[in-house]
């Protein structure tokens, strides 16, 4: 009986963490629904087109400035749980340096205007995943859920009383002040941890040793990103806004259902460095058969909400 109890109260425990982690993780795609919707709906579907091709670019180079930190982190805190805040500030400090040549990048592939814009807003969204480590590793789902309440409803606050004038660039500045909201809620929630004694020593915390190690990560990430996302690129060079904006509308839709496995997997990312083949093996099989449970009624919601919300349709 005692043994059953244990049990039950472990998977209550892990239901809860899987929940809570869920939550964290569809809550930003819920605000880029929110958002997409008093655009598309307020402003028109043009505007929230050429919302759209900046952020492709800036999401692409926000995640050359993170190289693998999210991945990498969790790792090097499995292994060494005593130095998390000297291992995140050393992650922090270097890649910093990357944003040297991504500004070089930019300001010779894009006009000087557009440069600028994608350089700031792919700063701050690094900004904001550079904790991402730390939500995960520590839990902190709920306070990361907060700040994401907090700073979306702001947004959309701002969208909706100022829907009337908004062009493309008080619509950047009001998305970017979603990002600098969410960067001073989490710096704070971290502030103990990342304020131990003699951590800001700045000797030897910037590496270039971090970069290699994290490459594989990046490299990762970057091919997911693309394999993903490559066709949005495409769209957004040869097609009109209005066009990629109603794509990318669909296109996101179909990678929050990817998405799915990740929600279910990350809060024990820790531990699955540890398990064995056939511990790994099982946690495959269990994906395949939840994937395939949950494919069609997914698939219907997304269809209704295209067509009955957003009031878009496709050839």
């Amino acid at each position: 009986m005692n043994f059953f109890k244990t049990n039950v109260g472990l998977l209550k425990k892990r239901g809860n963490i899987v929940f809570a982690n869920t939550v964290n993780s569809l809550i930003s795609p819920f605000t880029n629904i929110v958002f997409s919707f008093l655009i598309i709906r307020l402003c028109g579907i043009e505007l929230w087109g050429s919302f759209v091709y900046y952020f492709l670019y800036a999401t692409l180079a926000s995640l050359i400035l993170n190289w693998g930190n999210k991945d990498h982190l969790l790792r090097e805190f499995s292994k060494a749980p005593a130095s998390i805040s000297s291992l995140w500030l050393q992650s922090f400090l270097t890649r910093l340096i990357l944003l040297v040549p991504l500004a070089v990048v930019l300001f010779v592939s894009f006009s000087g205007k557009e440069a600028a814009i994608i350089f700031v807003w792919s700063f701050l969204i690094s900004l904001v995943s550079s904790f991402d480590p730390l939500v995960t590793y520590y839990r902190k789902f709920r306070s990361s859920v907060y700040a994401e309440i907090v700073s979306s409803l702001i947004m959309f606050v701002l969208i909706y009383l100022f829907a009337g004038e908004l062009n493309i660039r008080y619509l950047l500045l009001v998305y970017s002040s979603y990002y600098i909201i969410k960067i001073f809620w989490l710096t704070f929630m971290f502030a103990g941890i990342l304020s131990k004694p003699g951590i800001f020593h700045l000797s030897g915390l910037i590496r270039f040793s971090v970069l290699g190690s994290s490459s594989m990560f990046f490299l990762l990430g970057l091919t997911g990103m693309l394999g993903s996302r490559i066709d949005q690129y495409i769209v957004a060079y040869y097609l009109p806004k209005d066009a990629l904006g109603s794509y990318q509308v669909l296109k996101n839709f179909l990678l929050y259902f990817q998405s799915v496995a990740v929600f279910m997997v990350f809060p024990f990312v820790k531990n699955i460095y540890r398990l064995n083949d056939e511990s790994l093996n099982k946690l495959n099989k269990l994906m395949i058969l939840s994937g395939i449970v949950i494919i069609i009624p997914a698939v219907i919601l997304f269809w209704i909400i295209l067509n009955y919300i957003y009031k878009l349709s496709f050839s």
